[in-house]
């Protein structure tokens, strides 16, 4: 593989990309960012990360918790990577 070209997106990374522009479109922001798609895996029984997660905490807890820290007042000023 010599570049980045070479990769293919496969149907879970698209299922997720799609996830997280519904979700910042749900929440009602004009960009989609980390934290989207962080909520979009998640959400995603599947994903090795909130499979992980899951050992710790409840996902739906962290979740709510990415959600109440998104809302919170310094958020939209903070700039969107």
């Amino acid at each position: 593989m010599d570049s980045t070209a070479d990769l293919k997106m496969t149907p879970r990374y698209v299922e997720v990309s799609e996830a997280a522009h519904r979700i910042a479109e749900e929440l009602g922001h004009s960009h989609v960012g980390v934290e989207h798609v962080f909520l979009a895996i998640i959400r995603d029984d599947s994903a090795i990360p909130s499979q992980l997660i899951e050992r710790h905490m409840r996902r739906d807890t962290l979740e709510q918790e990415v959600l109440e820290l998104m809302a919170s007042k310094g958020y939209q000023g903070k700039r969107p990577d």
